[in-house]
């Protein structure tokens, strides 16, 4: 430059401007992908949390259903023991009395299949085939 100062070359500038809109252009880009980064981070972090709330539902279900299990267990057997208790009560009864009327002949056998399909046998078995021996009366009248 004739009067001594610095006249920057048109060159360079240019370069400096087409640096800077690419860095810029960079930047924005790095941006979105950050954005994006952090979008998929969020839905697997709720992914993470909505896998562990449903392993706390399936636990607690689980949970539930073992009690319910042991409680239907302890029913049947409960029921069980009841039902064996009156076959032995009938039975001896009616092994006694030597016969029995139809009516109680068929209530004693439904109570029978129920308690044996319940599990039973042994003691009420063996009272039941003694029971299957006797007479069975028609009627209450009947001899």
């Amino acid at each position: 430059h004739k009067d001594g100062g610095y006249m920057p070359d048109l060159n360079n500038i240019q370069y400096a401007i087409v640096g800077i809109v690419m860095l810029v252009g960079f930047i924005n880009y790095v941006e979105k992908i950050w954005n994006w980064i952090v979008k998929k981070f969020n839905m697997a972090h709720l992914k993470v949390n909505e896998a562990s709330e449903l392993k706390e539902t399936l636990v607690k279900n689980t949970e539930d259903i073992c009690a319910i299990k042991e409680q239907n267990r302890l029913m049947t057997e409960a029921l069980r023991n009841i039902l064996r208790r009156q076959l032995i009560d009938d039975s001896i009864k009616y092994i006694q009395q030597k016969e029995l009327t139809h009516e109680q002949f068929e209530e004693y056998d439904v109570t029978y299949n129920i308690y044996k399909n319940m599990g039973g046998n042994g003691i009420g078995s063996k009272y039941h085939n003694e029971v299957m021996k006797l007479k069975v009366k028609l009627n209450e009248g009947d001899n």
